[in-house]
């Protein structure tokens, strides 16, 4: 009676074909290794950039999604100056409604209070110097003769 034996590894799969006490033909198939290693030290699969890539696309359709139904929602509540009109012409074709003076003058003024707000809600203080600090001059090192 004649066995196969089947060895599986990680870039490689052995076999061997056994009769009662000798092998009869044994053989081993190497594949590659499912990282690049020569274009840099990680081991980040292709399948894991294609993945992050696509997670990326997926994370700003849908941080651009929100901002729209947000700006519907606005519209609908009479908050927001802009129509519906222009809201559909605006997600349609991606040109920003430069002819309603009203909102344009109001998204200005309104970035400036949702950013105070994203920065209490990240813990930033009022008055907190840490992130608006001045860069120093670039000092020249060198040898005085």
């Amino acid at each position: 009676m004649k066995t196969l034996g089947i060895d599986l590894g990680t870039n490689s799969l052995g076999w061997a074909i056994l009769d009662e006490q000798t092998v009869l033909k044994a053989g081993v198939l190497v594949f590659e290794e499912g990282v690049n290693r020569e274009q840099s030290d990680s081991l980040e699969t292709p399948a894991a950039v294609r993945r992050a890539k696509r997670m990326a696309r997926r994370l700003r359709f849908r941080r651009h999604l929100r901002r729209r139904l947000i700006l519907r929602i606005l519209i609908d509540n009479n908050m927001c100056p802009l129509s519906v009109e222009e809201l559909k012409a605006w997600t349609q074709t991606g040109h920003f409604p430069k002819d309603n003076v009203t909102f344009i003058g109001t998204s200005r003024e309104s970035v400036g209070v949702l950013g105070r707000h994203r920065q209490v809600a990240q813990g930033v203080k009022q008055g907190d110097s840490s992130d608006f600090r001045v860069p120093e001059p670039p000092r020249q090192i060198g040898y005085e003769s």
